[in-house]
């Protein structure tokens, strides 16, 4: 679905504009750089989120 490519596309594919590294884990090392940007932790979802 949709939201299964959303979810790879953003925690799992290397982006080239990125430095080859994927989404969050841009978002990752950007917190460690400068916390006083973000209001929540950056995390990782680990597996499929099933809805029932």
């Amino acid at each position: 679905t949709l939201e299964n490519y959303q979810w790879a596309y953003n925690h799992q594919i290397p982006q080239r504009a990125l430095g080859h590294v994927s989404p969050i884990q841009a978002l990752k090392e950007w917190q460690k750089k400068r916390p006083d940007l973000f209001v929540k932790r950056v995390y990782n979802v680990t597996g499929l989120d099933r809805r029932c």
